[in-house]
């Protein structure tokens, strides 16, 4: 039995989101949005977020909020121009 690719699969790829991390998400139940599979949570991308005075990850985190936020070289760059960013970084 063959799988099909989700469509925000390769739109998130294009966008230069790796495939490892994007098949983690679609893996997890992040993905399943049926009704047996309660949660709260949210996507962002905290560089943007910065930009529109959103809410910074680490205020939904201390309210223990789940957040998932894509990780691409520009996010890489930006924690190396900005050390406080470094608690972002995902494990090795």
């Amino acid at each position: 039995m063959e799988t099909a690719i989700p469509k925000w699969f390769h739109y998130l790829e294009s966008q230069g989101i790796s495939q490892f991390w994007l098949s983690g998400l679609e893996a997890s139940t992040v993905c399943d949005f049926s009704s047996r599979c309660p949660r709260v949570g949210l996507f962002l991308d905290f560089l943007e977020n910065e930009k529109h005075a959103q809410p910074s990850v680490q205020w939904y985190t201390s309210l223990n909020v789940p957040v998932w936020y894509p990780w691409t070289n520009r996010h890489q760059k930006a924690v190396e121009q900005r050390p406080e960013l470094a608690y972002l970084q995902p494990p090795p």
